[in-house]
């Protein structure tokens, strides 16, 4: 299942609710749900804020399920190039106490997620978010 939408804050309530959705519909319980939606807000706000896309740009999202075992989440975007994967990210909850207000997002992502991925193919940035049930 895929649907794309307007690279704008105003549309990451649909596009949360596109995902969560999905998920729901693979059986996640609601703590899953909850780490898949805030995962993918993170994601999502990142690109929206920081991708150097305008609301005249859209963004692809994709949900696959993986036999009554999980979701996996793609998320393309022809922003700017940014692999959020690099950096170090190892700090843990010192890294959030420790830092002014933003850049734990990654952080979150990371943690939330069972895995996460990154490339850049085409000039197109493809995150994809996996979650197990």
């Amino acid at each position: 299942m895929e649907k794309r939408f307007p690279v704008a804050i105003d549309s990451l309530h649909d596009m949360l609710e596109f995902i969560r959705e999905y998920a729901a519909e693979q059986n996640f319980g609601v703590e899953s749900l909850q780490k898949v939606k805030l995962a993918a807000d993170e994601a999502l706000a990142n690109i929206i804020h920081h991708s150097g896309l305008k609301n005249h740009d859209h963004l692809e999202i994709s949900c696959y399920a993986f036999d009554n075992n999980g979701v996996k989440i793609v998320i393309k975007d022809s922003g700017i190039p940014y692999n959020p994967l690099e950096g170090d990210h190892s700090k843990g909850i010192h890294f959030i106490n420790d830092r002014s207000p933003g850049g734990c997002g990654v952080f979150l992502i990371l943690n939330l997620m069972d895995k996460v991925e990154y490339r850049r193919e085409d000039g197109v940035n493809i995150l994809t978010l996996v979650k197990y049930i």
